[in-house]
């Protein structure tokens, strides 16, 4: 997981426009931009710190999460996609295998074999494991 940092690990400075994976890492847009730039959205590319797989979205990198940071250090995220492209139903699961938000109905057909969990405890997890290390 992640520590509450602001510095971007590929750059070393704070970080611009903030973008998060799914493995909770994140990194200036730029950054991630630079790193992608052999790369096409619906390609697989791993994570420049833990090398988990993630896709880059439809609309480009700019469409990741936003990761913003709380002055009390815990960590707040606004997510510019809420719903499925595919199924147009709430994103309320996290797919563990994948490391992506996922609907009901992919929960039930394209990740039915995956293990999977209410988005909301693996943040409330994450948001722990965060104390913790402070």
């Amino acid at each position: 997981m992640a520590t509450e940092t602001k510095e971007c690990p590929i750059c070393k400075d704070e970080i611009q426009n903030p973008r998060l994976l799914p493995c909770i890492h994140s990194f200036c847009l730029g950054c991630l931009e630079r790193y992608c730039r052999d790369s096409l959205p619906g390609d697989d590319v791993p994570c420049p710190v833990c090398r988990t797989d993630f896709e880059i979205p439809e609309k480009g990198l700019a469409d990741l999460p936003v990761r913003t940071f709380s002055r009390d250090k815990k960590t707040v995220l606004s997510t510019t996609r809420e719903t499925c492209a595919e199924h147009e139903e709430r994103l309320k699961m996290y797919c563990l295998d994948c490391n992506v938000k996922v609907c009901s109905t992919c929960c039930l057909e394209t990740h039915k074999t995956h293990n999977y969990e209410r988005y909301e405890k693996v943040m409330e997890k994450f948001v722990r494991s965060i104390d913790d290390a402070l």
